[in-house]
């Protein structure tokens, strides 16, 4: 599994904010992107941490597509310089100086049109980073696996990107509703059996700023009461039951124009950390599983309830088996860890120690076998005959 190598250009002792951050970056960016930010900064002075794309997610209340939409922001203003590997993997995370250098008026422009807030003062800090050296107390943070898109290798696509994620949202601005238009809602039974349900799940009784977040689903986003079931049951299933949580998902599916259960259902798929495992021991690259692969993922995850960790395994040993259809092995593999009760990798490790030992064993009894005597040559030999007497005993008697 993946590392990534989190690092600075300074002392990690300590969380510093850089002035130049705070009087040149943070105005004009998203608060949630200085959120993660602020984050990573933290991150440094952490030692054994485990640090990945879904961790500082979880611990900020984020999204994964949050995070990397965040990562992208801030490397296009080059305050962090991503790093990746020859499979287009994430490895590593370099914060580097924030001192800004005068920029010239075309790059201006290009900035400008980058940023939806044009900041008061444009600077250039692709001068300053081209300086950054590796912080020789660098962090190495165990992660999970993050698929990195390969057009954002080069400068352009990526500051292309961040624009795109800069502009405004695709779904529509969230309503303050009054108590009266709440009240209307509430005697909607969809919406009502909606409003039970998440109160259910977060155990305790809703405010009205809750019930104004789950009526903009229904009625300013036009989430259907399917998609905003499976959008509660999802979340709370997964440990995040938080109403903010929801609604950041509940966001990204508009701007991603989902609008039905199973476009909902492929996307969490698509960014779970058994699906990433999967694309990353197999070495798919960029390729999406084709629905015969997501099958065998449904299975392995949901029949099975195998871990990320378990399913990464299994795709590695397919690889090494060389196979033609490392897919159909790894769930050979996974078939026989599910009927043996596997449900770690400890549970692994005794099983292949069971499989040697008994390797072992029945190369034993077949080395016993060709050694055993043949019924022909079921006796002792004789090693005292005195063959000149017997000579001598037959001459005699003719």
């Amino acid at each position: 599994m993946s590392d990534i190598a989190l690092h600075t250009d300074g002392p990690s002792s300590v969380t510093c904010i850089s002035n130049s951050f705070i009087d040149h970056y943070m105005a004009e960016a998203n608060g949630e992107y200085v959120k993660i930010y602020l984050y990573l900064l933290r991150c440094l002075g952490k030692d054994d941490i485990d640090f990945s794309i879904s961790t500082i997610a979880q611990h900020l209340g984020h999204t994964d597509l949050d995070v990397k939409r965040a990562l992208q922001y801030w490397e296009a203003r080059h305050l962090l310089r991503l790093e990746y590997d020859w499979n287009q993997q994430l490895v590593g995370i370099c914060l580097v100086d924030a001192t800004p250098v005068p920029m010239t008026a075309l790059q201006a422009s290009n900035m400008q049109g980058a940023s939806t807030v044009p900041p008061a003062t444009i600077y250039n800090v692709a001068a300053a980073a081209d300086n950054t050296q590796s912080f020789s107390t660098s962090a190495v943070l165990s992660s999970s696996p993050v698929r990195a898109n390969s057009a954002a290798l080069s400068s352009a696509s990526v500051q292309a990107s961040s624009a795109a994620l800069s502009a405004a949202p695709a779904h529509p601005t969230s309503k303050n509703y009054t108590s009266d238009e709440l009240s209307v809602f509430n005697n909607n039974k969809e919406v009502k059996d909606l409003l039970m349900l998440a109160q259910c799940y977060s155990g305790k009784q809703l405010t009205q700023n809750d019930m104004n977040t789950i009526v903009f689903w229904y009625d300013g986003l036009s989430m259907s009461p399917e998609l905003i079931e499976y959008l509660i049951n999802y979340c709370a299933s997964n440990g995040h039951s938080k109403l903010n949580y929801m609604n950041k998902i509940a966001l990204s599916w508009a701007d991603q124009g989902i609008t039905t259960l199973a476009q909902a259902e492929l996307s969490m798929v698509q960014h779970s950390e058994s699906y990433h495992a999967v694309v990353t021991h197999l070495g798919l690259g960029t390729r999406a599983l084709n629905p015969a692969e997501l099958s065998y993922l449904n299975t392995w995850t949901k029949e099975y309830g195998f871990s990320a960790d378990l399913i990464g395994e299994a795709c590695s040993r397919a690889m090494l088996r060389g196979t033609n259809a490392p897919m159909k092995y790894a769930n050979r593999i996974l078939e026989d860890w599910h009927n043996n009760n596997v449900s770690s990798i400890k549970d692994v490790e005794a099983l292949d120690a069971e499989h040697a030992n008994r390797v072992a064993a029945q190369k034993t009894v077949a080395a016993t076998k060709v050694n055993r005597p043949t019924r022909a040559h079921n006796f002792d030999e004789r090693t005292d005959t005195d063959w000149e007497a017997l000579e001598l005993a037959l001459l005699q008697k003719k």
